[in-house]
């Protein structure tokens, strides 16, 4: 590993990577005087911004760093930088597949309970009830009314002269 690691050379891990992006914080917040954004550290760094905000939200699980969303934007503060010394240091991050995975899982979570607020087909049933409903009212209504076809023209009966 070492200084002279490059960023795409071996397998990335949360307990080297953590370090470095709480040392960016660090340095940023000194230089700039406020709270970074995780651009700001990944651009330090030299993360890509996804693999930043990835590394943020799992040192936000082990109580490192916390995020502090404005309606603009999203600054990074340090919690304990003593946690990091929580992760083990062979903990590599999840890889894309299993990100990918779990991101199934929540989606196929989310439309189960989707289908079970509009029910199975209740939401069916209910625009067919209605449409059988509105028939026949529409069938009382023509039966109550009786239909008179439209005189042919020059029958003689115009009502007119």
């Amino acid at each position: 590993m070492g200084y002279t690691r490059r960023m795409d050379e071996a397998a990335r891990n949360d307990y080297d990577d953590g370090h470095l992006l709480v040392a960016a914080i660090r340095v940023l917040t000194h230089k700039n005087g406020r709270p970074p954004t995780v651009e700001e550290c990944a651009d330090l760094v030299g993360f890509s911004r996804e693999v930043a905000h990835a590394l943020v939200r799992r040192l936000e699980a082990y109580g490192a760093v916390r995020a502090v969303e404005t309606p603009f934007e999203a600054r990074v503060v340090i919690e304990s930088h003593a946690a990091l010394e929580a992760i083990p240091r062979d903990a590599a991050g999840p890889s894309v597949a299993s990100e990918f995975e779990s991101f199934r899982e929540r989606t196929k979570e989310k439309q189960k309970e989707l289908d079970k607020l509009f029910g199975e087909g209740s939401l069916e049933k209910k625009k067919q009830e209605r449409v059988s409903s509105l028939e026949e009212q529409f069938k009382k209504f023509r039966a109550t009314r009786q239909y008179r076809p439209p005189a042919a023209p020059g029958s003689g009966s115009n009502e007119e002269t």
